[in-house]
Formats: C-alpha cells, structure tokens, sequence
C-alpha cells in the first residue's frame, strides 16, 4: 500500500515531548492513538465484506466479528503502535484484500468472498486499504487532536 502522508507541527510536537514526563507523553499518546484509529476502524467495518454463500450462519465467524484494534505504549515514552487486524481471521482478509486462486480439494468446497476471473483468480477486494485511504484526513486530525487532549489532560492532573 502506497500512502503518503504530510503531517506539520511535528517540530513542535517533538518539543512538547522533550518538556512532558514520560507518564504525560504516555497519556498523550495513548489519547492520540485511540482518536486516530476510530475513523479507520469505523471505514473497515462498512467495507468489510461477508461471505458471499448467501445467508449469514451464525455458527460461522466472519471477518466483521473479528475486527479489532490495539494499542501499544511504550513504557519510556517513545511512542506507541495502533493495530487495527481481524484476529483469527487476519489470513482470510489477507486473501480478500490481496486477491487469491481457489483451489477445492473436495467437490461443494465453499467459495470465499470476491468475484472470480477466468483463470479462477478471486479479485482483490481493497477493502483495507480503501478504508485507510478514506478515513486519512479523519485519521489524522484526529491524532492530533489526541495528542493535544492528552497533554491538556496531564497538565490538569499535575494542578
């Protein structure tokens, strides 16, 4: 995935960082890292895809019911890591994200999600990146606004 970003006030950042003892760097970075991911978790979920055998069974996990997001903070106060997969089920959105060749070893194996080509190729279905690429501008307002939050909120707690 090819995705350019251009973030200012990194400077400034950086400097409010230097000032902040790790357990506020900490806090501003957990707070940025959760309103960062939320218009990304919020575009995969209404362009994650179901199966496509008809209807919903219940019994049978999708990809929707395992989407998750974690979070990661570095104890020293260097930054932290949001990750947005789908669990158990990373290897199936791997397939339908990236596109993949059915290969049944029985005959009725079932069909996973995407449309096939003539060569028996299931497309890509970009699901991901789509909703990367959709939430950027959300995303990154909202790290921001995290960051400024979470410092805002260490301060008040210092009074």
């Amino acid at each position: 995935m090819d995705l350019q970003v251009k973030i200012t006030g990194v400077e400034e950042l950086s400097e409010w960082f230097n000032r902040l003892p790790t357990e506020g760097v900490q806090l501003a970075t957990s707070r940025a890292l959760v309103k960062g991911t939320i218009p990304v978790v919020r575009e995969i979920t209404t362009l994650t895809p179901e199966r496509s055998e008809g209807s919903r069974d219940e019994g049978t996990d999708h990809l929707i019911d395992r989407l998750r997001s974690r979070f990661y903070i570095d104890r020293e106060g260097r930054g932290g890591v949001a990750q947005i997969d789908f669990g158990i089920l990373g290897w199936l959105a791997n397939l339908v994200e990236r596109g993949h060749r059915m290969i049944g070893h029985r005959p009725g194996k079932r069909q996973l999600v995407g449309p096939k080509t003539p060569d028996g190729m299931v497309r890509a279905l970009r699901f991901m990146a789509t909703g990367l690429d959709n939430a950027q501008d959300e995303a990154i307002q909202g790290l921001c606004d995290g960051f400024a939050e979470g410092i805002e909120e260490f301060k008040a707690l210092q009074r």
